[in-house]
């Protein structure tokens, strides 16, 4: 069986989007969810892009708010929270956006260093050859 260097670079691409996935998958399963509100500290703060508020959620009767930093547009919206059973008072806004598609921005640094290992490393027509003997 022959491996050329563009099947091996798809297959680290493809190990890499695994573990992604894995790690991702494992953190949702662990997670638990309720619903909460962005409160403006500030209601001046309203007519910028951003502001400082509090995230303000309930976890099985008790109020939870987490500071932080986030669009106006969200303030005083139902927002979704994701949350650690073990630590409640550390939530944070879940969305497909922010909980998926973001954090796979960080495969790019390591699928450069992938690729340009990959095409430096190897020529087009060399590649990994494994034989497997009966």
């Amino acid at each position: 069986m022959r491996f050329n260097r563009l099947s091996i670079f798809l297959l680290g691409f493809a190990l890499m989007l695994g573990i992604y996935f894995a790690e991702r998958a494992f953190v949702y399963q662990r997670s638990a969810f309720t619903h909460g509100m962005l409160v403006c500290d500030d209601v001046l703060d309203l007519k910028f892009y951003e502001a400082d508020m509090q995230l303000c959620y309930y976890v099985n009767g008790k109020e939870y708010k987490v500071a932080m930093r986030e669009d106006t547009k969200l303030a005083y919206k139902e927002l979704s929270v994701r949350y650690r059973p073990d630590k409640p008072e550390k939530g944070r806004i879940y969305s497909t956006a922010r909980f998926w598609v973001i954090p796979m921005l960080w495969l790019l640094a390591p699928l450069m260093f992938w690729g340009a290992f990959i095409f430096t490393h190897f020529r087009e027509n060399s590649g990994i050859e494994i034989t497997i003997e009966k």
